[in-house]
């Protein structure tokens, strides 16, 4: 009888123990498909990437991981980039058919 309280007590230790294996929806960032490549530049932190279809991608180059992309959604009049540019004062020039932004 003591034996299988033990046990008891024992898996419900186990059971409060348990890591929560929830996802946060909010977590995750959807990528539309970005067509080709079409320019890339470095600042100290990121690679930003010019694509055909999908807007100015940021990775980050120390946690290796994509950030959120900067397309028209964020303010870009196109999210055709034809090139992308980081000048000496740290400004990040983008070139679109519709114009150079900053």
């Amino acid at each position: 009888m003591i034996r299988h309280f033990l046990l008891c007590i024992l898996f419900v230790s186990f059971a409060f123990t348990q890591p929560e294996l929830r996802f946060q929806t909010f977590d995750w960032v959807q990528y539309r498909h970005t067509g080709k490549v079409n320019s890339i530049t470095f600042s100290d932190r990121f690679a930003y990437i010019g694509t055909q279809s999908g807007g100015v991608l940021r990775f980050n180059l120390f946690s290796e991981r994509f950030e959120e992309p900067i397309t028209r959604a964020q303010g870009l009049h196109s999210n055709i980039i034809t090139a992308v540019h980081r000048s000496s004062n740290s400004m990040l020039w983008v070139a679109t058919p519709m114009g150079i932004e900053s």
